[in-house]
């Protein structure tokens, strides 16, 4: 009786905890409409959705994006997704597949849940919409948690067409291709990825201006924007982030261009950045009745 009732307890705290992980039902990144580059996929982590991009620099390879001439790296620190956003309406870049790595590749991609890939199930999400122009075909990717330990084999995608255009495509998750071993991929999704892949040699232009679940990208149908917070006042002096109206138990953090948690405090008072490298952040705060998002910019 004992350890049936141990059994049940166990079980109900880990669905308890299952369930704490839920995202939203649908979403929709609007280049449009974003100055952030975070798509806002209803995780409450300070690192969920913020674009990135990789290559095969791992893999000994070349392959590498070319980024608009406007974007200063050594600027910025780093390439700003929502500069991008704000100044085209978008993602833009030229595809450029190069020598060196046996299968040559780059990509774009938005961690789902947190900066970690922790897994989370968006089987809700019915499948994957994109409006897009390519100048080279590419793949919507499913990463799972963990997928450094995923076999190459273990493959949960729909390549995409090449457009000259403006395109709209919606996909529904019966067709994305599954390979043996990805039945889970739905239930323990940690990452959307648009990877470009082929002959090294290969390039071409490409723009995205909207992704979302499957039907969302027809139509009006607005972006999900982080929920506003009038009650809280974040302002910034030199190093010093300054906040009011947050409840002592709230939590600031820091993050850079690359998504990653660079410094995190409660959000008491003030908070002092002095330590950080100039560059642009995002500000988020989290807490009671506070979801707060901004972006600073240290000199």
């Amino acid at each position: 009786m004992g350890n049936r009732i141990l059994f049940a307890a166990l079980a109900c705290a880990a669905t308890t905890a299952l369930a704490t992980n839920t995202v939203n039902p649908t979403f929709l990144w609007d280049g449009s409409a974003d100055t952030t580059g975070r798509v806002i996929t209803g995780s409450p982590e300070a690192t969920s959705g913020y674009w990135f991009s990789y290559n095969d620099a791992n893999d000994h390879g070349t392959s590498r994006f070319q980024f608009p001439p406007e974007f200063d790296m050594d600027t910025y620190d780093g390439f700003s997704f929502g500069l991008m956003a704000e100044s085209f309406g978008g993602i833009k870049a030229t595809v450029v597949l190069d020598e060196g790595a046996e299968k040559p590749h780059v990509g774009f991609g938005f961690n789902i849940w947190n900066e970690d890939q922790k897994g989370v199930d968006i089987t809700a999400w019915g499948g994957i919409c994109l409006e897009y122009s390519s100048g080279v075909d590419f793949k919507i990717v499913i990463g799972v948690e963990n997928e450094n330990t995923v076999t190459a084999h273990e493959d949960f995608s729909k390549t995409v067409g090449k457009a000259d255009s403006l395109k709209v495509v919606d996909y529904e998750w019966k067709d994305f291709y599954k390979s043996m071993g990805s039945d889970n991929a739905l239930s323990t999704a940690a990452v959307v990825k648009l990877q470009f892949e082929g002959a090294a040699g290969s390039t071409g232009d490409f723009f995205l201006k909207k992704i979302g679940s499957h039907g969302q990208c027809s139509g009006s149908t607005d972006a999900i924007k982080p929920a506003a917070n009038p009650q809280v006042n974040v302002s910034l002096s030199g190093r010093m982030v300054n906040f009011e109206g947050v409840a002592p138990s709230a939590k600031a953090s820091v993050v850079n261009l690359w998504g990653q948690v660079v410094k995190s405090a409660t959000a008491s008072g003030a908070m002092d950045l002095s330590a950080l490298p100039a560059g642009i952040y995002m500000l988020r705060v989290q807490g009671q009745s506070a979801n707060y998002i901004q972006r600073i910019i240290l000199k």
